[in-house]
């Protein structure tokens, strides 16, 4: 198996107009404290906080910030079967890696350009994954066996 080694935080990052953040309460299982109702993160909280408080530096905004490293460098994939209009096609294209929770890939990025390539609503497109479709494996050249998200080129539960 390869390592991301703090992949398993993935789902604690989200996108600001700043770019990318992190929820440390979710990093920490909620140890420390969300502040009025705002997540304890780099750029929010801890950012202006933890600094300052630990000039030696706060050991859990430094995790936070390897681990948006970390994500930023890994390219990640969808791969789906995906009905259109009845119809059955495997498709594959780049995600953010933005997670909904500790299983949910966020995949509008990859319905958004299968609905440009199909002409069609992403609302109106189907996936295997997502909506478990039902399809004939024998009468297509591909199965569900390779769908899901892939990191850097490699199925993501190859990764510890």
């Amino acid at each position: 198996m390869k390592e991301l080694k703090y992949k398993k935080y993935y789902h604690c990052i989200y996108e600001t107009e700043r770019g990318f953040d992190i929820n440390l309460c979710e990093v920490e299982n909620k140890k420390y404290p969300c502040i009025n109702g705002s997540p304890f993160s780099i750029n929010n909280v801890c950012g202006n906080t933890c600094y300052f408080a630990y000039p030696g530096g706060c050991g859990l905004y430094i995790m936070g910030k390897k681990i948006l490293e970390e994500f930023k460098q890994q390219k990640f994939i969808w791969k789906d079967i995906v009905e259109i209009r009845g119809e059955y096609h495997y498709e594959e294209f780049p995600i953010s890696g933005l997670m909904d929770d500790e299983l949910t890939y966020q995949i509008d990025d990859f319905l958004d350009s299968v609905g440009r390539k199909y002409n069609v609503y992403p609302g109106n497109i189907k996936t295997y994954m997502m909506d478990r479709i039902d399809f004939d494996p024998k009468k297509l050249s591909f199965g569900a066996e390779s769908c899901g998200c892939y990191i850097n080129g490699v199925p993501e539960e190859c990764y510890e």
